[in-house]
């Protein structure tokens, strides 16, 4: 009798999973994700306090950086990154002069950036395009102005994490972009413009800090190159690159363009 009552209690249980499958899952963080969207928006920038837009940035920010490697399983989860997040992050990097709400923004582009780069390769191209375009006082007409040296100090502190978090981070954009027919050079546009913006002159229109961290992400290409090629006997390095699909397709867009 007491087997039967505790196979009573389980099946009992079981019957319940689908329901709370069905009550607390995908459907309700798609709405929690959906409020939190919201309070970032431009639409709602008058209902919501800076405090409370970088509050939702941290908040989205912790969602992708537990979870986001499983959201392009996850279509209507993905649709959400992909859009209005990336949209409005976008937005609030190109937009906002506040300290504290352009590094919760930076904070989530950069996450986003490590994490579904394979999966956002449009949205990350166009977002550092334009933060070196602000870096470097590029485009800048009569209704954009030009960012202050804090914001530009800022900017390059945050991306800096790119490269830090991946050492490989430039040599996985190479293949990913330069190598593909579709996308830019953005690995090449990238370290063009680390190598400027690392030339001493460049504080005068950026920070002192600017240069430095400029230089450190040009040594990390170094450092990655020098750490994968040990080892490596040159003869057979030479056979490796005559042979790589990737660097072919890499040959094929330069003939093309």
């Amino acid at each position: 009798e007491e087997d039967s009552s505790i196979e009573k209690v389980t099946l009992k249980e079981d019957e319940k999973k689908p329901l709370v499958e069905e009550n607390y899952g995908l459907p309700v963080i798609k709405d929690y994700l959906g409020i939190l969207v919201s309070l970032i928006i431009p639409e709602n920038q008058h209902k919501h306090n800076n405090s409370t837009k970088v509050f939702g940035l941290h908040l989205l920010n912790t969602a992708i950086e537990l979870a986001g490697d499983k959201f392009p399983q996850h279509p209507r989860l993905f649709t959400l990154v992909s859009d209005p997040i990336f949209k409005n992050v976008l937005y609030t990097i190109q937009s906002t002069d506040k300290l504290s709400l352009l590094q919760a923004a930076l904070q989530l582009f950069t996450t986003m950036t490590i994490i579904l780069g394979d999966h956002l390769e449009m949205q990350v191209e166009l977002t550092i395009k334009t933060i070196f375009d602000s870096l470097l006082d590029s485009n800048v007409t009569t209704e954009t102005k030009i960012r202050s040296s804090s914001v530009k100090e800022m900017l390059i502190e945050q991306i800096a994490i790119l490269w830090t978090r991946s050492p490989s981070f430039f040599t996985h954009i190479f293949v990913n972009y330069d190598c593909n027919l579709d996308r830019s050079d953005l690995s090449i546009e990238f370290l063009k413009s680390l190598t400027r913006l690392a030339l001493p002159e460049s504080a005068l229109t950026t920070a002192d800090s600017v240069p430095p961290i400029c230089l450190e992400g040009l040594v990390s290409v170094v450092d990655d190159m020098f750490e994968h090629l040990q080892g490596i006997d040159p003869k057979t390095f030479r056979e490796m690159k005559e042979e790589s699909d990737i660097l072919k397709q890499r040959e094929r867009k330069t003939e093309f363009i």
